[in-house]
């Protein structure tokens, strides 16, 4: 007989793959409901008394999902999840089920989906292609110019966070070129850079140098040009 550790609390759906508080020890009796579509091959145990937990928070959920304008997609699965009592199911077929999508499993000796559950999902994940031009893996970072700066910088006030003087500041602004397109950039994002991994990198780490009369703060400031685009802030540091 397969472990009938509660999924919800046994450590399957935890991300330390650890169990973390044990819902059996809790008082009453324990009602364990199975589905054979969550893990092939498998059966996956859940407790009627985390199932009404379960159920209880995607109530207190669904009115602010509806205040927000979010349609919520309620699935056969999860709308029996919503009207099962589960308080009041019984361990053994002498009860009555609340819901068509629940048979009593006489092999198991339990309650059991009729298909998938409540916590089984299907994804279709589309093929990933690479988003990057040709050869991004070897680019080298160049740099268009590096100069010094001398402005007057807004000072602020500790406490309320208000512009209080302007105060004298010098800045090193180095401007890069741009390796990728802003364009690229976007379409690059959560998605496959390139087969190899961007590796040349520059190292900027000084600040501009400090004047002999005075000691004003010193800043550096990375930015990035591509033609026909404004100027992108890489990194400020102080």
């Amino acid at each position: 007989m397969a472990c009938k550790d509660c999924a919800f609390t046994g450590g399957m759906s935890t991300s330390s793959g650890e169990a973390r508080s044990w819902c059996a020890s809790a008082r009453g009796a324990r009602v364990l409901v199975a589905c054979r579509r969550c893990v092939p091959g498998s059966v996956v145990w859940r407790c009627a008394r985390c199932y009404h937990k379960l159920k209880i928070g995607i109530e207190q959920r669904m009115p602010k999902l509806e205040t927000s304008c979010v349609e919520a997609i309620v699935r056969p699965e999860l709308r029996a999840l919503l009207d099962i009592d589960w308080k009041v199911l019984g361990p053994d077929a002498s009860t009555l089920s609340a819901s068509s999508m629940l048979d009593y499993d006489i092999e198991l000796g339990a309650w059991c989906w009729r298909g998938a559950c409540a916590s089984c999902y299907d994804f279709e994940v589309e093929p990933v292609h690479a988003c990057m031009p040709r050869g991004f893996a070897a680019l080298m970072p160049q740099v268009v110019s590096d100069v010094v700066l001398d402005i007057l910088a807004p000072t602020m006030h500790p406490r309320s966070g208000l512009v209080e003087a302007m105060s004298p500041c010098r800045v090193r602004v180095v401007t890069m070129a741009a390796v990728i397109t802003h364009d690229e950039s976007m379409r690059a994002l959560f998605r496959l850079a390139d087969d190899k991994e961007h590796c040349n990198y520059k190292l900027l780490w000084s600040q501009p140098p400090p004047r002999a009369e005075d000691g004003r703060p010193r800043w550096l400031l990375v930015r990035w040009v591509a033609p026909g685009e404004e100027p992108k802030l890489l990194s400020l540091g102080v």
